[in-house]
C-alpha cells in the first residue's frame, strides 16, 4: 500500500528530479569501462556468455587488463574527448576460430599498428535466425596514437590520455611531449 501523504509525494518528486538531472548530465557520456565489460562479458554481462576469445595490446601500467586501461580512459580523458572507438564486424561461419583470428590480427596489423586496443570474439546463435551461428568481433580502439615518445618510454596513465602537445608549441622537447 502506498502512502500518498504530501511529505512522501514531495520526497518522491525531489528524488525523481535528481535522477532525471543526473541522467541528463550523463546521457552523452559513454563509459569505456562499461563497454569493455560488455564485450568481455564481465560483471553484469557475464550471464550472456558467448565470448570465445579475447585479446589486447595495452601499455605496461594496465597490467594486461582492458578494464584497467579503459577505466583510466574514463577518468583521465578530457570531458569532450573520445575515450574509445569501436569496430564491429562479422566473421566467417565457414572458417575455424583460428582462421578468423588470423583475419582479425591481419586487419589490426595493417590498419591500427599505432593504437592500443582490446577485442573479443563472440559466437552465438542469431536471435532471428534458424539456428545459424553469428560469429563476430568487437574491437575497441583507443583513439590516442602511440607516438615515438610513447614507444620509447610509456607515459603514466594520467598523462597518456591528455591532449597531445600541439605542433606549433614553442617547447617541442621530449619532456614536454
Amino acid at each position: 500500500r502506498w502512502d500518498l501523504s504530501d511529505g512522501r509525494r514531495q520526497y518522491a518528486e525531489r528524488t525523481a528530479r535528481r535522477i532525471l538531472a543526473n541522467f541528463a548530465r550523463q546521457k552523452d557520456t559513454i563509459s569505456a569501462l562499461r563497454h569493455v565489460e560488455y564485450i568481455n562479458r564481465e560483471k553484469g554481462f557475464s550471464e550472456r556468455g558467448d565470448c570465445v576469445y579475447k585479446q589486447h595490446r595495452l601499455p605496461a601500467w594496465a597490467k594486461g587488463s582492458p578494464t584497467v586501461f579503459f577505466r583510466a580512459a574514463d577518468r583521465y580523458s578530457p570531458k569532450n574527448a573520445a575515450r574509445y572507438k569501436e569496430i564491429e564486424f562479422a566473421l566467417q561461419n565457414e572458417l575455424t576460430l583460428e582462421q578468423n583470428l588470423e583475419i582479425i590480427q591481419r586487419f589490426i596489423d595493417e590498419n591500427l599498428p599505432d593504437h592500443y586496443y582490446a577485442y573479443a570474439v563472440h559466437d552465438k546463435i542469431g536471435a532471428m535466425s534458424d539456428g545459424t551461428r553469428n560469429p563476430h568481433v568487437h574491437l575497441m580502439i583507443c583513439p590516442r596514437v602511440i607516438d615515438e615518445i610513447e614507444e620509447k618510454k610509456e607515459r603514466k596513465r594520467s598523462d597518456y590520455f591528455r591532449y597531445p602537445l600541439r605542433r606549433n608549441a614553442k617547447d617541442q622537447s621530449d619532456e614536454a611531449k
